[in-house]
């Protein structure tokens, strides 16, 4: 019998195949394994979602037009951040242009806990200085049926334990949940203003010693309930 390895000639010759294996075999599949050590399926790319922020704190040109705008502003230390996930909205909405269409992936969103230091602007549902409120961003990461999904707010982060922040939120009135966006935080922990805020207001501020900034926008506040 000539020496083979891919072609079987007798019923020795595959006993013998059975029990010592061809090499080139054993090295195909050690190759195959190096490509590919724990022989899974390729990993999928990950579901990323960006959040609209199309009409987004408008109008707004300096902070105290956009202290006006919002419901509260609070100088706040985070306690902690968690993402939470939801079903989506969209479930049971046919996609007919799209048949492929990812409408049952999951909403994400970061919520933080935040001990109140300050209330610059109250709301009848903003608790006191010294109690703990609950902010919520359009923003996180998750894993969904195996995948990755991972919401973004512009240049926005979940906000950091242990760091101190001016927040300009809004209410949701369907979560009963204050909440706030890429343009309306401002960390101020550093003795600087640093915010991923693109808006015209936010970018005026950015940099700023954080005891300017807070006699500024106490001054805005003072002068926002002088005119009502």
């Amino acid at each position: 019998m000539r020496k083979n390895c891919i072609s079987i000639r007798s019923t020795s010759a595959l006993l013998a195949l059975l029990w010592f294996p061809c090499p080139a075999l054993t090295i195909a599949r050690q190759s195959m394994s190096a490509v590919n050590p724990s022989n899974q399926p390729p990993t999928q790319p990950p579901i990323e979602i960006f959040s609209d922020r199309a009409g987004t704190s408008d109008a707004a040109k300096d902070v105290a037009g956009r202290l006006r705008q919002v419901d509260a502003v609070i100088v706040g230390r985070i306690a902690l951040s968690e993402v939470r996930t939801e079903p989506s909205p969209h479930r049971s909405e046919a996609v007919a242009h799209n048949p492929k269409a990812l409408t049952d992936v999951p909403q994400v969103a970061t919520e933080s806990v935040v001990t109140v230091l300050e209330v610059i602007k109250g709301h009848l549902q903003m608790p006191s200085s010294g109690r703990v409120v609950r902010v919520r961003q359009a923003l996180g990461e998750t894993t969904w049926n195996g995948r990755k999904v991972i919401r973004h707010d512009g240049k926005a982060k979940s906000l950091q334990p242990g760091a101190e922040y001016v927040l300009f939120v809004t209410l949701n009135p369907a979560l009963n949940q204050f909440a706030v966006g890429a343009d309306d935080v401002f960390r101020i922990s550093s003795g600087r203003v640093e915010t991923p805020s693109e808006a015209p207001y936010g970018l005026a501020v950015a940099g700023t010693p954080t005891p300017d900034f807070l006699v500024a926008l106490r001054a805005a506040a003072g002068q926002t309930s002088g005119s009502r």
